[in-house]
């Protein structure tokens, strides 16, 4: 084990901290970076001291409480650096004077015994203030295979940041926890997300932690389209979530073949609420030399046939009418397919961010791949973070598809039917998501204090 942090609080920041925990499972706090030197991912025991008005009972005086993971985060001051703590595991109140009395005493004798600033423990010291707690409190013993594998999972991902196909399936399912409750709902499930492994190559079924269910548990009549039903041999992987109003909503990984042999991903979401639908098409931004990340469609041998069917199914949609029977079925324009370009940078269990990239409508796409912006010095189509057109983030984006801005019109919902069949066909990885019926829902897109929060937000408080 390498080295941990120890947090000890006192008072109102303790009872601060304690609420944190309770509310979110998680908290953040500053360090002196000069002193504790905090690592991008370690051990973190935490200690809580309450005031008088908050003891119950024979407490001790000085105790370990919790067992987590800290992350390091931004500098806040010259010498301060934010820290987020999760994965926090109860230990029960352990008196650290009977850790002490069970140690070595060449070990034993450089614990601290009383309250101060935030510290960090050597390695060797860690294991053995570690191996004590363990031997005190069954739930941290109990707990610690999952600490290790995270700090395991996180370690690799270090080494080798690039990611695969997975990326983009698990961004497509974030892009639809995110548009269905908002970031709070989205981090709330996603806490807590098992490692990846060889028997869970699925970013669904890692969501074990909440309502994963087997193909043959899910409701397949909450998740039929107009006109189209999803077959159960298609199904990879399933969840199905409820937020606090009570809507549902479903989303499915339809693959025909393993994550490595498929030929890219598609978001497809579809809203009852509105009768809408918006498809997604992944591009991946590539790091070439220099560092800088590139789409070169040329590159892309998909590219061509993909662009051919969207704009040919953009084309018979636009021959449709566009019936505005209530304010639901109003849209900010006639855009149904949508291309995100984004970086396959792997993310750990512990993370709940959404994977930065830009959202283009086909439209705006097919005037920049004709004009010479988009041309590199030798004439290739090429797009990056430089030189690209006007485009959606991930939060405008989920917002104008949670309220119903952007998709088809009730009309065109019921043709693309056959093209999401089509897209079944075809020997590729799909994720759909929809949406319960119901017209009674709040604004879950806003914080607590009325706002939007962005979705990029690696150490935030929301």
């Amino acid at each position: 084990m390498k080295e941990a942090i120890w947090l000890r609080f006192q008072g109102s920041q303790a009872e601060s901290i304690q609420q944190a925990i309770e509310n979110r499972g998680e908290f953040t706090a500053t360090v002196a970076r000069s002193e504790v030197k905090p690592k991008k991912h370690q051990v973190c025991l935490v200690s809580l001291q309450y005031s008088e008005m908050y003891q119950i009972g024979d407490v001790p005086d000085f105790s370990v409480d919790y067992v987590g993971i800290s992350r390091s985060g931004s500098l806040v001051a010259t010498d301060e650096k934010r820290i987020k703590v999760s994965n926090l595991i109860s230990a029960g109140r352990i008196d650290v004077q009977s850790l002490v009395d069970k140690m070595p005493k060449r070990h034993g004798c450089r614990i601290p015994l009383g309250f101060g600033a935030p510290i960090r423990l050597p390695p060797k010291l860690t294991e053995e203030l570690l191996g004590a707690i363990q031997g005190e409190s069954q739930t941290v013993r109990s707990g610690m295979p999952g600490i290790r594998s995270r700090l395991a999972e996180m370690g690799r991902i270090e080494l080798n940041p690039e990611g695969g196909l997975e990326v983009f399936e698990r961004d497509a399912v974030i892009t639809s926890l995110e548009t269905f409750g908002g970031t709070n709902f989205r981090k709330a499930i996603l806490q807590g997300t098992q490692p990846a492994t060889a028997t869970t190559p699925s970013f669904l079924n890692r969501l074990s932690h909440y309502d994963v269910r087997e193909d043959t548990q899910i409701n397949f009549d909450a998740v039929t389209f107009p006109g189209f039903k999803v077959s159960h041999a298609e199904i990879f992987g399933a969840v199905q979530v409820v937020n606090s109003t009570g809507q549902q909503l479903t989303i499915l990984n339809c693959n025909r073949q393993p994550l490595e042999h498929t030929l890219g991903v598609d978001l497809i979401y579809y809203s009852h609420n509105f009768r809408s639908f918006v498809l997604v098409q992944y591009k991946r931004l590539v790091a070439e030399s220099g560092g800088k990340a590139v789409y070169r469609p040329d590159s892309d041998r998909n590219y061509a046939v993909e662009l051919e069917k969207m704009n040919k199914a953009t084309e018979d949609l636009g021959r449709l009418p566009s019936t505005i029977r209530s304010v639901n079925d109003y849209r900010l324009g006639s855009d149904a397919f949508f291309f995100k370009f984004c970086e396959a940078r792997q993310k750990s269990s512990l993370d709940a961010g959404m994977v930065s990239g830009m959202y283009i409508p086909l439209g705006i796409w097919n005037q920049f791949a004709g004009s010479d912006q988009a041309r590199g010095p030798r004439g290739g189509l090429r797009i990056d973070w430089d030189n690209h057109p006007r485009s959606f983030n991930n939060s405008r984006f989920c917002q104008l598809l949670k309220e119903g801005w952007i998709g088809s019109s009730a009309e065109q919902t019921e043709r693309l039917d056959e093209i999401i069949e089509g897209t079944l066909a075809a020997r590729r990885m799909l994720i759909l998501a929809t949406t319960s019926p119901g017209e009674s829902r709040s604004d879950q897109l806003r914080d607590d204090y009325g706002r939007f929060t962005d979705a990029d937000d690696p150490l935030g408080e929301r």
